[in-house]
């Protein structure tokens, strides 16, 4: 027996309950309390049916481990959502987002919406033998659960407990700590050339960002292209770090950009000796420029004193340029360079100091006495 619904559904303070058969969405959104009570392999609610109707659950007040009981019509292939509390809508259908070639992919895509919540939950997945492609099989236990970011286009590897977990014909993977949601798919792979484990970033002056990243194993791998972004544009290369070869164990780069004048974003296109490429995820360094210069000092300036400027450690002096007006906006002195000003020359009173860098102005108020 098959129900099906012509409407969005709601059911509150009460249980919906299997007794036999299956609960068809019909492309809308039943909305629930709770888990539905009496589930199996064959009593579940399908959010993809016979005529490709799209469908969703969604369940209120999540409290823990939560289990979707969702499938297409052909199988029972579910999602549980592990969170401390917030509302969340799933659904399950064949894939429907673009894949990259070369890699073996099941054929569920599964949507898994944060409607509001806790920002990490940990996300477990559930198919059956009947639902992977042969090449699929071969390689379930090298599986990992992967997102896919429309921001990038790009289809992100999650942090999962291994490889699949296998009970007969039904397996499973479970991610942990998942902060970007929907859709959801497995990919499997064994002869990925690298396994990248770790990218990082860090500045080091306002002038340098240093990039680290760690590769767990590697085979066949030619290298890796930075590239970078500043305005919300396009990536561009920067750089490129060959491959110091194929290694079982742990191994570490860095790669430093000398050009880092503003807040950027970086990621890694590795390349494979077969030229096939694989992206990491993006990694923003923040750079506030404004901090260049700390202080000028002594303020206010006693008779015969120097007047002396203070940067921030790493910052380039030869990219500094010290003016010095007087309030009525005439041009009294200025200098390259961060030396400190004979003040001999200067009348009692109040003048700017106006020091520009590559990319930014900073004014103080000084006092001549």
């Amino acid at each position: 027996m098959e129900v099906k619904s012509k409407i969005n559904v709601t059911i509150v303070g009460g249980d919906l309950k299997f007794t036999q058969g299956k609960f068809d969405t019909e492309a809308k959104t039943l909305t629930l309390e709770r888990t539905p009570v009496g589930v199996t392999s064959s009593k579940y609610i399908i959010t993809y049916n016979f005529y490709s109707d799209i469908g969703f659950v969604l369940i209120q007040n999540l409290s823990g481990n939560t289990l979707f009981p969702i499938g297409t019509w052909y199988s029972y292939t579910p999602v549980w959502v592990n969170a401390t509390s917030g509302n969340f809508k799933t659904s399950v259908t064949p894939p429907r987002t673009a894949t990259p070639s070369g890699l073996s992919v099941i054929n569920l895509e599964w949507d898994v919406q944060r409607i509001f919540g806790p920002p990490t939950a940990d996300l477990t997945v559930q198919w059956n033998t009947s639902d992977e492609t042969t090449d699929f099989t071969s390689l379930r236990s090298h599986c990992k659960l992967h997102h896919y970011n429309s921001s990038t286009a790009l289809w992100e590897f999650l942090t999962p407990t291994g490889g699949a977990m296998t009970s007969g014909t039904v397996h499973s993977q479970t991610a942990f700590a998942v902060d970007a949601f929907s859709p959801f798919t497995m990919f499997a792979a064994v002869t990925l050339p690298v396994e990248l484990t770790q990218f990082t970033g860090k500045k080091i002056s306002n002038r340098a960002a240093q990039l680290s990243w760690t590769t767990a194993s590697e085979k066949g791998n030619l290298g890796f292209e930075i590239e970078k972004n500043t305005e919300g544009g396009s990536f561009e290369k920067i750089g490129f770090v060959k491959s110091k070869g194929d290694a079982a164990t742990p191994t570490n780069y860095t790669f430093s950009d000398n050009n880092f004048t503003k807040t950027a974003y970086y990621r890694l296109k590795q390349t494979d000796l077969n030229g096939q490429t694989t992206f990491s995820k993006i990694v923003t360094i923040e750079n506030d420029t404004k901090n260049d210069v700390i202080s000028v000092f002594p303020n206010p300036i006693l008779r015969g004193s120097l007047l002396n400027i203070e940067l921030a450690n790493n910052t380039v002096s030869e990219n500094i340029k010290v003016e010095i007006y007087n309030l009525n906006g005439q041009l009294m002195q200025q200098q390259r360079g961060v030396a400190p000003l004979q003040t001999e020359a200067w009348k009692s009173g109040v003048y700017i100091v106006k020091i520009v860098n590559t990319v930014n102005v900073v004014t103080f108020r000084v006092v001549k006495q």
